[in-house]
């Protein structure tokens, strides 16, 4: 799976955050994850919210 992070207009892979930033992987890898997964609760939300906005 490609996790890819798009954070203040750059788009980086994980690939690339690792060999540029000399942090190890593992590490990069968990933060990536916290972060998409932080990402799309907060999607989820956004939507419900426009949801319930309409239904009102």
């Amino acid at each position: 799976m490609a996790y890819s992070l798009i954070h203040m207009g750059c788009h980086l892979t994980l690939e690339d955050v690792v060999k540029y930033s000399s942090i190890p992987r593992c590490t990069v890898q968990h933060t990536f994850e916290d972060y998409w997964i932080e990402g799309h609760a907060r999607h989820t939300r956004i939507m419900e919210a426009q949801r319930r906005a309409r239904k009102s």
